[in-house]
Protein backbone atom coordinates (compact mmCIF):
# COMPACT_ATOMS: atom_id res chain seq x y z
CA UNK A 1 0.00 0.00 0.00
CA UNK A 2 1.40 4.16 -1.09
CA UNK A 3 0.16 6.78 0.12
CA UNK A 4 0.66 9.10 3.42
CA UNK A 5 0.71 8.63 6.75
CA UNK A 6 -2.90 7.81 7.54
CA UNK A 7 -2.82 5.56 4.72
CA UNK A 8 0.02 3.60 6.05
CA UNK A 9 -1.41 3.06 9.59
CA UNK A 10 -4.57 1.86 8.79
CA UNK A 11 -2.83 0.00 6.13
CA UNK A 12 -0.62 -1.63 8.75
CA UNK A 13 -3.29 -2.42 11.44
CA UNK A 14 -4.85 -4.83 8.34
CA UNK A 15 -1.62 -6.65 8.00
CA UNK A 16 -0.40 -4.70 4.92
CA UNK A 17 2.85 -4.06 3.17
CA UNK A 18 3.07 -0.51 3.53
CA UNK A 19 5.29 2.13 1.82
CA UNK A 20 5.41 6.37 3.29
CA UNK A 21 5.08 8.62 0.23
CA UNK A 22 6.66 12.15 1.89
CA UNK A 23 5.95 15.34 0.63
CA UNK A 24 7.88 18.09 1.14
CA UNK A 25 7.33 21.80 1.32
CA UNK A 26 8.50 22.60 -2.50
CA UNK A 27 6.24 19.83 -4.04
CA UNK A 28 3.46 20.89 -2.02
CA UNK A 29 3.88 24.77 -3.16
CA UNK A 30 4.57 23.57 -6.72
CA UNK A 31 1.17 21.50 -6.58
CA UNK A 32 -0.69 24.47 -4.89
CA UNK A 33 1.05 26.68 -7.70
CA UNK A 34 -0.54 24.36 -10.60
CA UNK A 35 -3.86 24.11 -9.22
CA UNK A 36 -3.68 28.14 -8.99
CA UNK A 37 -2.74 28.40 -13.02
CA UNK A 38 -5.44 25.90 -13.79
CA UNK A 39 -7.75 27.46 -11.79
CA UNK A 40 -6.82 30.59 -13.93
CA UNK A 41 -6.73 29.17 -16.98
CA UNK A 42 -10.70 27.58 -16.72
CA UNK A 43 -11.48 31.17 -15.76
CA UNK A 44 -9.92 32.91 -19.01
CA UNK A 45 -11.72 29.91 -20.81
CA UNK A 46 -15.44 30.14 -19.69
CA UNK A 47 -14.65 34.28 -20.46
CA UNK A 48 -14.00 33.53 -23.65
CA UNK A 49 -16.77 31.16 -24.47
CA UNK A 50 -19.06 33.25 -22.64
CA UNK A 51 -17.97 36.14 -25.27
CA UNK A 52 -17.76 34.14 -27.84
CA UNK A 53 -21.53 33.01 -26.91
CA UNK A 54 -22.43 36.58 -27.17
CA UNK A 55 -20.95 37.33 -30.40
CA UNK A 56 -22.80 34.46 -31.80
CA UNK A 57 -26.24 35.40 -30.14
CA UNK A 58 -26.28 38.80 -31.17
CA UNK A 59 -24.63 37.96 -35.09
CA UNK A 60 -27.15 39.07 -37.75
CA UNK A 61 -26.18 36.09 -40.04
CA UNK A 62 -27.44 32.35 -39.83
CA UNK A 63 -24.39 30.65 -37.66
CA UNK A 64 -24.35 26.73 -38.08
CA UNK A 65 -21.30 25.09 -36.51
CA UNK A 66 -20.62 21.65 -36.87
CA UNK A 67 -17.70 18.61 -36.04
CA UNK A 68 -15.63 16.41 -37.69
CA UNK A 69 -18.87 14.00 -37.54
CA UNK A 70 -20.96 16.09 -39.29
CA UNK A 71 -23.33 16.81 -36.01
CA UNK A 72 -24.39 20.35 -35.33
CA UNK A 73 -22.93 22.12 -32.24
CA UNK A 74 -23.96 25.61 -32.53
CA UNK A 75 -27.15 26.89 -34.00
CA UNK A 76 -27.18 30.30 -33.35
CA UNK A 77 -30.83 32.67 -32.92
CA UNK A 78 -30.22 34.18 -36.41
CA UNK A 79 -30.23 30.53 -37.78
CA UNK A 80 -33.27 29.47 -35.94
CA UNK A 81 -35.09 32.57 -37.33
CA UNK A 82 -33.98 32.24 -40.84
CA UNK A 83 -34.21 28.55 -41.40
CA UNK A 84 -37.45 28.22 -38.80
CA UNK A 85 -36.17 25.66 -36.85
CA UNK A 86 -35.34 25.68 -32.84
CA UNK A 87 -31.67 25.42 -31.37
CA UNK A 88 -33.34 22.92 -29.20
CA UNK A 89 -34.64 20.76 -32.28
CA UNK A 90 -31.21 20.98 -34.08
CA UNK A 91 -28.14 20.73 -31.94
CA UNK A 92 -26.80 17.41 -31.76
CA UNK A 93 -28.48 16.64 -35.09
CA UNK A 94 -26.64 15.34 -38.23
CA UNK A 95 -26.54 18.57 -40.55
CA UNK A 96 -26.78 16.40 -43.51
CA UNK A 97 -30.09 14.65 -42.20
CA UNK A 98 -31.62 17.92 -41.27
CA UNK A 99 -30.18 20.14 -43.52
CA UNK A 100 -30.09 19.00 -46.79
CA UNK A 101 -29.11 21.96 -48.91
CA UNK A 102 -25.89 22.93 -47.15
CA UNK A 103 -23.05 21.04 -48.36
CA UNK A 104 -20.17 20.22 -46.16
CA UNK A 105 -18.22 17.68 -47.50
CA UNK A 106 -15.34 20.27 -49.36
CA UNK A 107 -15.55 22.14 -46.16
CA UNK A 108 -14.80 18.94 -43.76
CA UNK A 109 -12.97 16.55 -45.97
CA UNK A 110 -10.76 19.59 -47.96
CA UNK A 111 -10.77 22.72 -45.81
CA UNK A 112 -12.30 24.63 -49.19
CA UNK A 113 -14.41 27.55 -48.39
CA UNK A 114 -17.35 27.51 -50.12
CA UNK A 115 -19.08 30.97 -51.05
CA UNK A 116 -21.84 32.25 -52.98
CA UNK A 117 -23.72 28.97 -52.79
CA UNK A 118 -27.88 29.72 -52.72
CA UNK A 119 -30.94 27.72 -52.72
CA UNK A 120 -34.28 28.02 -52.14
CA UNK A 121 -36.40 26.65 -48.95
CA UNK A 122 -39.98 27.21 -50.14
CA UNK A 123 -40.60 31.03 -50.23
CA UNK A 124 -37.26 31.55 -48.58
CA UNK A 125 -33.58 31.87 -50.29
CA UNK A 126 -30.50 31.43 -48.39
CA UNK A 127 -27.27 32.19 -49.65
CA UNK A 128 -24.35 30.25 -47.95
CA UNK A 129 -21.97 33.13 -47.70
CA UNK A 130 -18.35 31.74 -46.28
CA UNK A 131 -17.56 28.07 -44.75
CA UNK A 132 -14.54 28.19 -42.52
CA UNK A 133 -12.87 24.97 -41.17
CA UNK A 134 -10.90 24.58 -37.98
CA UNK A 135 -7.83 21.75 -38.12
CA UNK A 136 -7.42 22.18 -34.15
CA UNK A 137 -6.53 18.74 -33.50
CA UNK A 138 -9.20 18.70 -30.53
CA UNK A 139 -11.55 20.48 -31.78
CA UNK A 140 -12.58 19.97 -35.93
CA UNK A 141 -15.64 22.09 -36.81
CA UNK A 142 -16.68 23.61 -39.78
CA UNK A 143 -18.89 27.20 -39.33
CA UNK A 144 -21.12 28.03 -41.68
CA UNK A 145 -22.45 31.74 -42.40
CA UNK A 146 -25.58 32.33 -43.93
CA UNK A 147 -27.28 35.38 -44.88
CA UNK A 148 -29.54 37.36 -47.66
CA UNK A 149 -32.73 35.05 -46.73
CA UNK A 150 -35.77 36.44 -47.67
CA UNK A 151 -38.96 35.74 -49.40
CA UNK A 152 -40.50 36.69 -52.62
CA UNK A 153 -43.92 37.62 -52.88
CA UNK A 154 -44.13 37.16 -56.36
CA UNK A 155 -44.77 40.93 -57.18
CA UNK A 156 -41.40 41.46 -57.71
CA UNK A 157 -40.60 42.87 -54.16
CA UNK A 158 -38.09 40.56 -52.07
CA UNK A 159 -39.08 40.97 -47.76
CA UNK A 160 -36.05 40.86 -45.65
Amino acid sequence: MVGGIKTILLAAEKGLKTHLIRSGDFSIRAAFLEAQKIALGRKIEKERAQEFKALVDSSLEGIISINQDRVIKVFNPTAERLLNRSAKEMLGQKINLVLTFVDVEKCLLEGQQSIGQVTQLGAIWISLQHCAYSRRPIDHRCNHYFSGCYTHSGNGSQNP
